[in-house]
């Protein structure tokens, strides 16, 4: 069975057989059927274009229960390494709540790469956030860190000497 819910074969898009485990351990299948049917004016890789786009949308839609994140907060004490100060600090002091976390720059970094590589798409900060999986404002603090990336009014995020 395929790994993912829709697949193309022969300028068809199929929705794929379900195997499920029920409570008392029996199996169920649900059985794969045609989706769509690409007509001839559509090129070759129509019908794998669609699937991929269907399987986008399921895997969003998965995405929508995934637990908290694990990035919830950038440093700027250094901004291109991790807030690692717990060895220097008293014992007794109250725990960093950014221990650990990535440094602004990295993250900006990581952000200038992601959306180089999904220019097409024309990401906003949002969409940025949702791939990341990191609340809007931590997108918003890196993008304004980053010496060459800034939030257009329409929420893009614009790199200069594009």
């Amino acid at each position: 069975m395929s790994t993912e819910p829709y697949y193309a074969k022969d300028g068809v898009v199929w929705k794929a057989p379900v195997e499920t485990v029920n409570e008392d351990g029996t199996k169920s299948i649900s059985i794969g059927f045609p989706v769509c049917i690409m007509h001839d004016c559509v090129s070759a890789d129509g019908a794998e274009a669609v699937a991929e786009l269907l399987n986008l949308g399921a895997r969003a839609k998965a995405m929508q229960n995934r637990p908290p994140p694990v990035v919830s907060g950038l440093q700027d004490k250094e901004p291109d390494g991790y807030n690692l100060t717990s060895y220097d600090t008293p014992f007794d002091a109250p725990p960093d709540p950014l221990e650990g976390m990535p440094g602004v720059g990295i993250f900006g970094r990581a952000i200038q790469v992601w959306t180089f590589c999904n220019e097409d798409l024309n990401p906003t900060v949002e969409d940025v956030a949702a791939a990341f999986h990191v609340d809007v404002a931590l997108v918003e603090q890196a993008v304004r860190a980053h010496p060459w990336m800034e939030i257009e009014p329409d929420r893009t995020i614009y790199h200069e000497g594009e």
